[in-house]
C-alpha cells in the first residue's frame, strides 16, 4: 500500500511539473507563429531537460551556454523558426512560467 501511494503521489507530481514546463513552450511557440503540437513539445521538454543535467554534470560552469546553445538551436529545427524567433520563443517561455508562478503564488496566499 505504502508503494502504490509512494508511485500515484510521485506521478501526479510529475504530470503537473510537465504540464508546467510545456504549457509555457507552447503557448510561446505558438504566439510566435511556429509549428507546434503537444507531442512535440513534451518530447523536447524532456529532451532539454536531460540534456541541461548531462551540461550540469560534465561541463560544470560552461553548463549554461551549452544549454542554451541547444535549447535555440532545437528550437530552431524542430519547430521550424529562425535563430531569432528561437531566442524569443525561449524568453517569452521564461517570462509565461514566470507570471504563472507568480498568480499562483497569489491566488493560493489570498
Amino acid at each position: 500500500m505504502v508503494l502504490q501511494e509512494f508511485l500515484t503521489s510521485n506521478l501526479l507530481f510529475l504530470g503537473i511539473a510537465l504540464f508546467a514546463s510545456i504549457f509555457p513552450l507552447y503557448l510561446s511557440v505558438k504566439l510566435v507563429g511556429g509549428e507546434a503540437s503537444l507531442m512535440k513539445v513534451i518530447l523536447l521538454s524532456i529532451l532539454l531537460s536531460a540534456f541541461s543535467l548531462a551540461a550540469l554534470t560534465y561541463l560544470g560552469v560552461y553548463a549554461a551556454i551549452a544549454s542554451f546553445l541547444a535549447t535555440s538551436i532545437i528550437y530552431r529545427l524542430a519547430f521550424k523558426l529562425t535563430t531569432g524567433k528561437a531566442i524569443l520563443v525561449w524568453i517569452l517561455q521564461y517570462g509565461i512560467a514566470l507570471l504563472l508562478t507568480f498568480l499562483t503564488v497569489y491566488f493560493t496566499t489570498v
